[in-house]
């Protein structure tokens, strides 16, 4: 049975001081590994925070796990082959989290592939360049009342003209919007939130 005082049995462990009161204050470190002297038992203080603590968040953080190990033996191949195996689980354990928080986003709407993205607003953009193609002969009879040589008044028959289709184009989207299913209008107060 090995006794440390709170500063030699962090130094042990590699920790702060600090960190051991806070496993104390949470109730991760008890009797019978403090003793009423405020000493701890080095043996029964870590298996009580390997069954505590938990392992996913101390390898994130990227602590040393808890092990009853010699003073004089610091690195042992078994503690880093633990610490490995302990830092895969939790590179996994995020990538999983990511994963998840992306396919949420996804459902809801919130995030898309930069591919998807891409193609979608490639369709888009065809569709308004066909919808403004179309309107070319409504356009083009504007401009052939105009008198020959007014360039101003061209100008101003082709704004107008143009005016026209900008709105037609507007009215289209804003039926298409409208027909969006529900979740996409809650979907869209979320963003403006």
């Amino acid at each position: 049975m090995t006794v440390l005082s709170k500063s030699e049995f962090a130094k042990r462990v590699g920790r702060s001081a600090g960190r051991v009161s806070q496993w104390i204050k949470a109730g991760q470190l008890s009797a019978p590994a403090l003793r009423d002297d405020g000493s701890i038992d080095l043996e029964l203080a870590c298996q009580q925070l390997n069954l505590t603590l938990d392992v996913v968040q101390q390898a994130a953080q990227a602590a040393q796990p808890i092990v009853d190990k010699p003073a004089e033996a610091e690195d042992l191949p078994a503690n880093d082959a633990q610490r490995r195996l302990l830092e895969a689980k939790a590179e996994s354990a995020e990538h999983d989290a990511a994963k998840r928080r992306r396919e949420r986003l996804s459902e809801n709407g919130q995030w898309l592939r930069a591919e998807e993205a891409r193609i979608g607003w490639q369709r888009t953009l065809a569709e308004l360049l066909n919808q403004i193609e179309a309107e070319f002969p409504n356009m083009a009879d504007a401009l052939l009342a105009v008198p020959a040589g007014d360039k101003r008044s061209l100008i101003i028959a082709l704004r107008s003209e143009f005016r026209k289709v900008r709105a037609k184009v507007s009215a289209i989207g804003a039926e298409r919007r409208d027909a969006l299913p529900e979740a996409a209008a809650v979907q869209d107060e979320l963003v403006d939130a």
